[in-house]
Order: C-alpha cells, then sequence, then structure tokens
C-alpha cells in the first residue's frame, strides 16, 4: 500500500473512531472531561495503533517504534484537520 494513501487512512479513521469515543464517553463524563482529557488522549492512542497494525500488515519491515511515532505525529495532524473544519463551520 502507498504511503500516502496509509496515512491518509490513519488520519481519516482516527477522526472516525475519535468521534465514537466521543459519542460514548457523552454518556459518562462531562462535555469539559471529554475536551480536556478524552479527545487528546484518544486521537494519540487511536493513531498510534492504527498505523502500528497497519505497518505490521503491509509494511513489516517498518520498526513497531518508528510506526508508533509516525502514529503520533498523523494524530497531531488529525487533531489538526478536525480543528481547522470546527473553525471553517463556525463550531469552535
Amino acid at each position: 500500500m502507498n504511503e500516502v494513501m496509509m496515512d491518509a487512512l490513519v488520519v481519516g479513521l482516527t477522526m472516525v473512531l475519535v468521534e465514537i469515543v466521543k459519542k460514548i464517553a457523552a454518556m459518562r463524563m462531562s462535555e469539559d472531561d471529554i475536551k480536556r482529557i478524552v479527545i487528546p488522549l484518544s486521537v494519540f492512542i487511536i493513531a498510534g495503533v492504527l498505523n502500528v497494525g497497519m505497518c505490521f500488515v503491509f509494511t513489516p519491515e517498518v520498526a513497531w517504534r518508528d510506526a508508533l511515532f509516525e502514529g503520533l505525529r498523523w494524530g497531531a495532524v488529525a487533531g489538526g484537520v478536525f480543528g481547522i473544519g470546527k473553525a471553517a463551520l463556525g463550531k469552535s
């Protein structure tokens, strides 16, 4: 699989899965706790795990630590893309 495709897939899936986590957390936590704790943690954890898993399947020669680092980096990108989208829609 193309590296750019993998990166885009990690970012997109991270955004979708974080929204699912956010909906589940909304049943149990306050909105402030979700914004301060759940969203930042889930973005990095999900992106890191997704990237490690995808590298394990598609590019097994990549070390898991390098894949985790890239996943964390793409998690930060996913968070930024989501924030920019909310700002553009006037929801932030």
